[in-house]
């Protein structure tokens, strides 16, 4: 049996996936499988996994005919993978340190824990710009662990990140926690349950996995609203039910931030968007921005990256 089961999700990632694929097979733990669900990708993203798997047979292979969802993908993989621990991997993410595997299972097999984490980061692709420490900043400050040890889940009630945290397999199985169909705000919901189920986790302060941002353009569309809506009213039940005020609050911070996303949607989303293109069309055809491009490289990409961005291709 592996240690660890490495689940990640796949659909047309290609332009990320070797980054992400090889953070996970150069760490130092050595006892893993990865699996791997392609979820009807329509890009060269078999290619890339083909290229590791050629010569790695911790690598296994899911495929759907049709596209399901990441949901779908995960819990798929759940139900497929052997290992003693699951983690979860998003394709366009990575590890960025090679002993983060290592560290989480000692972690977890050392104190016999159900669900062992580190510290979340965030990079920002227009940037390249790095945060690691949310102390002090709200709802974000879960994400920082600053000490390590046993944390009962009533003293934390976190909802997000729940990749940078390894899950016993029997136990997710057991209690038949699941990713609920949803196209949104779907992983909050898995890690609350799993962590009520559990009662408690081991924390590590090590910073445990990057999430990358900013490199695709952000969904809105009445169904990811309607289903992030879904997502927080299931949480803020579970969040009554064992008395969580600090777990309310967070998603009654999230309602707002959904509500305002939603406003686009009632006031003709369609319109805002083509002001939006109009005005970045102007902006990409002027002067100026045909002579940055020149001197940071070719003009067509420069403007294509700029139009895939906003989908404006």
């Amino acid at each position: 049996m592996p240690k660890v089961s490495v689940i990640v999700p796949m659909h047309n990632s290609a332009d990320l996936l070797a980054e992400t694929l090889a953070s996970i097979e150069t760490q130092t733990l050595e006892d893993i499988e990865i699996v791997c669900v392609d979820d009807a990708s329509q890009d060269s993203t078999m290619a890339i996994f083909e290229l590791f798997a050629s010569d790695d047979d911790r690598f296994k292979l899911i495929r759907f005919e049709e596209n399901q969802g990441v949901s779908a993908a995960r819990n798929t993989a759940i139900q497929a993978a052997s290992g003693d621990y699951l983690a979860f991997m998003d394709d366009d993410d990575w590890y960025p340190r090679s002993n983060t595997l290592e560290k989480l299972y000692e972690a977890a097999a050392s104190h016999d824990a159900l669900i062992a984490g580190g510290s979340f980061s965030e990079f920002d692709n227009r940037t390249n710009k790095v945060t690691e420490d949310y102390t002090g900043k709200g709802h974000l400050s879960c994400f920082t662990f600053t000490r390590e040890g046993r944390i009962e889940y009533s003293d934390w009630q976190g909802d997000f990140g729940f990749q940078r945290f390894i899950f016993k397999r029997d136990f997710i199985i057991e209690n038949e926690i699941e990713f609920p169909a949803l196209i949104r705000h779907e992983d909050p919901v898995f890690l609350v349950k799993a962590m009520v189920a559990a009662g408690w986790f081991y924390a590590i302060p090590d910073v445990v996995y990057r999430y990358r941002f900013h490199h695709k353009p952000r969904m809105l569309g009445e169904e990811s609203v309607d289903d992030a809506f879904k997502a927080i009213a299931e949480i803020l039940a579970i969040a009554a039910n064992n008395g969580y005020d600090t777990l309310r609050d967070y998603q009654i911070e999230l309602l707002k931030v959904y509500s305002a996303d939603s406003f686009g949607l009632v006031f003709n989303e369609a319109k805002l968007l083509g002001a939006r293109a109009k005005a970045l069309r102007s902006i990409t055809s002027s002067k100026p921005f045909r002579l940055l491009a020149d001197v940071a490289g070719s003009y067509k990409t420069m403007l294509g990256d700029v139009l895939k961005q906003y989908s404006l291709d």
